[in-house]
């Protein structure tokens, strides 16, 4: 799947639709077990087999230049502006970015990551981080705790270790008492698990093919019909084909 659809779909989508598609991938990539796992709140996941927990909290990096592009798609809607008129007063950020849809919704064409400094986007990514963190000294404790964060629209300079970095030394995690065991960044074309062993968070990346995130992606949008299970026959069936 496209990566511009999928981060359109993300968007467009409600929660529910990334907490699915987190499940998915954990299933595939991570753990099976988390075919077993349920969806709930406070965290989001809940897996229980074979006498161990694991709480999953799933959330979303959203481009400050698309909360930016809400605030005027909201204003165009307002005013009745046709596109042509609205062509003429997209920002700078924005130009030569966004376009519309087949729903006839103004989306970004590209990602919005892209233009967005460094050092902005690591101040954004620890500041949702340290959100996360502040629920997690309320939440019910399991015997692991996760965080997984959606942020495909990574300024691509920003790797595995910088946003690592930002995690650590950008937001207040001394503050906190309860700390999460694994924290998983899907950038897209990878998903990145730092694991906390002894007090130190050590880094993993497990390549994501366009297979995987299509499988994952129709499990989201059809999780109600399908059994969790059929994801996992899927790839493995594609795999004996190979």
């Amino acid at each position: 799947m496209d990566k511009i659809l999928f981060e359109n779909r993300m968007r467009e989508k409600d929660k529910s639709y990334s907490e699915m598609f987190a499940k998915a991938l954990l299933a595939l990539e991570y753990d099976p077990n988390f075919v077993y796992a349920q969806n709930d709140e406070c965290p989001d996941i809940h897996l229980n087999k074979k006498g161990k927990s694991h709480g999953v909290e799933v959330t979303r990096l959203i481009c400050s230049y698309f909360v930016t592009l809400k605030k005027y798609v909201k204003a165009w809607s307002h005013k009745k502006l046709t596109i042509e008129e609205i062509a003429t007063q997209i920002p700078p950020e924005l130009q030569n970015a966004i376009g519309v849809n087949a729903s006839g919704k103004v989306v970004p064409m590209r990602s919005l990551g892209e233009k967005v400094g460094c050092e902005k986007m690591k101040k954004q990514i620890a500041k949702l981080f340290e959100s996360k963190l502040e629920k997690l000294q309320h939440y019910e404790q399991f015997d692991q705790n996760s965080l997984f964060m959606f942020a495909t629209e990574l300024n691509p300079r920003l790797n595995s270790k910088t946003i690592l970095s930002s995690l650590m030394n950008k937001s207040h995690i001394a503050n906190y008492n309860i700390h999460y065991d694994n924290i998983f960044v899907f950038t897209y074309n990878s998903l990145i698990l730092y694991e906390k062993q002894e007090g130190h968070y050590y880094t993993r990346e497990i390549p994501i093919s366009e297979e995987t995130i299509a499988i994952c992606d129709k499990y989201a949008r059809y999780a109600k019909k399908q059994n969790m299970d059929y994801i996992l026959i899927q790839k493995e069936e594609s795999e004996i084909e190979k």
